[in-house]
């Protein structure tokens, strides 16, 4: 990722933009330290697209066809886990 000078990013805005677009993430620079990220919309969408409802999720899973009678053991075990004195 390079980096760019605030005061040259207001000439060069432009240019910004479609290195942006064209390579990525462009960071822009305020006294040496980063202030601001410009990337492509593209990119954008992918990072903020909203998550699908729960219940989608769980309709979708490959494990909506198992079996969990037959496939896993749900029984609890009662022995204790550490001895108790009373």
């Amino acid at each position: 990722m390079q980096g760019w000078q605030g005061q040259d990013d207001k000439a060069k805005f432009s240019e910004v933009a479609q290195r942006a677009r064209n390579d990525g993430l462009r960071e822009i620079t305020e006294h040496g330290e980063p202030r601001i990220e410009v990337l492509p919309k593209t990119e954008c969408e992918r990072l903020v697209k909203p998550l699908p409802p729960l219940v989608e999720l769980f309709r979708s899973s490959p494990l909506k066809e198992w079996d969990s009678e037959s496939d896993l053991c749900l029984e609890r075990d009662d022995s204790p886990t550490r001895d108790v004195r009373r």
